[in-house]
């Protein structure tokens, strides 16, 4: 492993603990030569943290009345990637061409994704919000009814909200 790029990985990661008052305790290096080439390595990491009984926000909680808010995405997260690569390979794409997004498509999917704690922070020590719901493969409506009180049903208005350009291309 070269020494920099692991020294520019590290602190990528304590910048982002950092920003989400988080602790970095430590890692671990692993080189794996007959797994990764030359310049290639895979980076990995988890979090773990307490909350009070009372505070602990579980699904199926937000009910009738509710409002309900949606941020932003600063691009594809983890698990959208499968399907980036995926369509990247069978459709041959090229990641240095803008393809009409102002910048080549590498730089849109190497931009970092966005931490959603620091939003969230305030509101949560709080106590007001009552459910969550992360986005993933099942879109909108395969996320949200996890955060729904049994019977309930919830009303989006599909035009206050832009889908960002490249996950619109």
């Amino acid at each position: 492993l070269d020494p920099e790029e692991v020294a520019a990985a590290v602190l990528g990661v304590a910048r982002a603990c950092r920003e989400i008052g988080a602790a970095l305790l430590g890692g671990e290096t692993a080189e794996l030569p007959d797994l990764f080439a030359p310049g290639e390595f895979d980076l990995v990491g988890f979090g773990v943290g307490a909350v009070e009984e009372e505070r602990k926000i579980s699904s199926h909680a937000a009910c009738e009345g509710d409002i309900l808010i949606g941020l932003g995405s600063s691009g594809f997260h983890s698990n959208g990637f499968s399907l980036v690569r995926r369509i990247i390979r069978e459709q041959n794409i090229d990641l240095t061409q803008e393809y009409g997004l102002g910048e080549p498509l590498s730089a849109l999917l190497l931009r970092p994704t966005m931490l959603y704690g620091p939003m969230l922070s305030e509101e949560l020590g709080a106590g007001r919000i009552r459910a969550l719901s992360h986005i993933t493969g099942g879109g909108i409506p395969g996320n949200v009814p996890r955060m729904l009180a049994a019977g309930t049903g919830a009303r989006l208005d599909q035009t206050a909200w832009e889908v960002p350009g490249v996950m619109a291309w």
